[in-house]
């Protein structure tokens, strides 16, 4: 198995991933907030959470149904670099270096972590691949060929 398509179902799992994780949001706001150590009681915050996982309900069904392409894989990257600048933003410079962790905020951590890995290595091998698949393309296609002589 090549490593784009080891990659791709990874983003695959990722799918399934969010398609549970956006159920959850969507419909158990206050289970996900526990999950994360936060308290439940905050309606609005609640209601900002279901709404938030409608979306992750989305890529959750784009991660099951659409292939991997190298732009889609670079903008879920740079979500992964902005979810990693909040999380560092609100976790780490309010809570302080060791801010109470739950087994929720642990995942949620380094499976973004896996994540943005996968999506580089991907984006690397995928890149890499089509310049070489390009480059012997134009190896090719600059081959003189044999004129044929007119009678």
């Amino acid at each position: 198995m090549k490593l784009v398509e080891a990659c791709e179902l990874v983003f695959v799992a990722e799918g399934v991933l969010n398609l549970v994780s956006g159920f959850l949001l969507t419909f158990f706001p206050a289970f996900v907030m526990t999950q994360q150590g936060l308290p439940a009681s905050d309606e609005l915050a609640n209601g900002n959470l279901a709404q938030f996982g409608t979306l992750v309900l989305l890529l959750g069904y784009m991660g099951v149904r659409a292939r991997a392409t190298p732009k889609v894989i670079e903008a879920l990257l740079f979500g992964d670099l902005l979810w990693c600048a909040i999380f560092y933003q609100f976790v780490i410079t309010h809570h302080g270096p060791l801010p109470t962790w739950t087994f929720g905020s642990h995942f949620s951590l380094w499976i973004t972590a896996f994540l943005a890995v996968s999506r580089t290595t991907y984006l690397i091998a995928s890149y890499s691949s089509t310049s070489s698949s390009s480059s012997s393309k134009t190896s090719h296609s600059t081959k003189k060929k044999p004129i044929a002589k007119k009678n």
